[in-house]
């Protein structure tokens, strides 16, 4: 994994190692079930890893939209966009609203509801 690792490439490593980790288990026999796991485990993990970074890629890309977007629109405006599977990130608020009543200079000033 890398440093910037986002909340699903997480997710998905972590998922895809226990799944991996199962279906190994599921498949190995004997003293090829050990084998069998780890190797399931390191494959479900970059699997997960890779998924979890397409869609981390996706919200970022998104989210970048939606600043852009409330830079450009009037005051007060929602900004609307959802992430590809919001249950697993859930800290990702569906849109954002200006929340000043001013124009905005700088860094962007967002309120989340």
């Amino acid at each position: 994994m890398q440093a910037h690792d986002g909340p699903k490439q997480t997710g998905g490593t972590l998922i895809g190692a226990g799944l991996g980790a199962l279906a190994g288990f599921q498949i190995g026999q004997g003293r090829g079930r050990l084998a069998a796991v780890a190797i399931g485990a390191l494959a479900g993990a970059a699997l997960g890893n890779e998924v979890g970074q397409s869609l981390d890629r996706a919200d970022r890309l998104h989210i970048s939209s939606a600043t852009k977007s409330a830079h450009q629109a009037p005051i007060g405006k929602r900004i609307k966009w959802k992430t590809q599977i919001p249950a697993v990130s859930a800290a990702s608020p569906p849109h954002v609203k200006v929340a000043t009543n001013r124009p905005m200079r700088g860094a962007a000033n967002f309120r989340t509801s």
